[in-house]
């Protein structure tokens, strides 16, 4: 079976509240692709195969790109814990289950042939989420919207062109340095649900257009329906040529 076939076909349960219980399982399980699992299950628990991936493969992103390991990047050299607290970017504070321990081992786990290690090729889940390094979930945020739940629309225009926020109000004077687009479309991956953004290149305007359409005309409907073909066609024709890979 292929990468997202083997996950789906994965349980969410049991989950394993401790790395010595899951590796009561899974012999071989590193630390860090524990912790990671413990990032799917809490910020995806029921999440499409290629969603967790994709979330999986942003915290190593953003591991890598803090310089450190995973385990202490999700923990913030402390405990696992609610996201926020403790200074931590991403929630650990459930623990993951097979699934979740399945898509984090495809984004850490060494690649294999015949079930030998092959340490030259990436895992077969690295770059899943097209270099991004943030993430957030549209359809959820536009359900919570509150005094501190801002439109989606507020949070993707925020993050593509880095802007001060007052509130849910945002300050467009001044674009800030740290800029970032809409990957584009990922196969199994509802934007809907998850949109992912990766540091800004050329097309970032048109992939914010292209973006904030999703959410508006998505806004009006309700579940998880897929983004139609042509829709599909013409946001890959903008990604299309675009670096997209894993993060140094």
């Amino acid at each position: 079976m292929g990468l997202l076939e083997d996950i789906a076909a994965a349980p969410t349960t049991p989950t394993y509240s401790t790395l010595d219980a899951a590796r009561a399982k899974y012999p071989d399980l590193t630390v860090d692709e524990y912790a990671l699992s413990r990032v799917v299950g809490s910020e995806n628990f029921n999440g499409r195969p290629a969603e967790l991936v994709c979330i999986a493969d942003v915290t190593v992103n953003r591991a890598k790109r803090a310089k450190r390991s995973v385990h202490d990047y999700v923990t913030a050299g402390g405990e696992y814990g609610s996201q926020g607290s403790g200074g931590r970017s991403e929630s650990s504070a459930r623990p993951g289950g097979p699934r979740h321990i399945a898509a984090a081992r495809a984004v850490l786990h060494p690649a294999t042939f015949l079930g030998v290690p092959i340490p030259f090729l990436p895992p077969r889940g690295r770059g899943w989420s097209g270099g991004a390094v943030q993430y957030f979930d549209p359809g959820a945020q536009l359900a919570s919207l509150d005094a501190t739940h801002c439109h989606p629309l507020v949070i993707l225009e925020r993050w593509t062109y880095d802007l001060e926020k007052v509130g849910c109000e945002l300050k467009r004077e001044h674009r800030g340095p740290n800029q970032q687009e809409w990957v584009g479309p990922i196969a199994g991956v509802d934007p809907w649900v998850l949109m992912l953004l990766r540091p800004a290149g050329p097309n970032q305007d048109a992939l914010y257009a292209e973006a904030k359409r999703i959410i508006e005309t998505r806004g009006t409907y309700k579940g998880r329906a897929p983004l139609p073909l042509f829709e599909l066609a013409a946001v890959a024709a903008l990604a299309a040529g675009l670096k997209v890979g894993v993060l140094g």
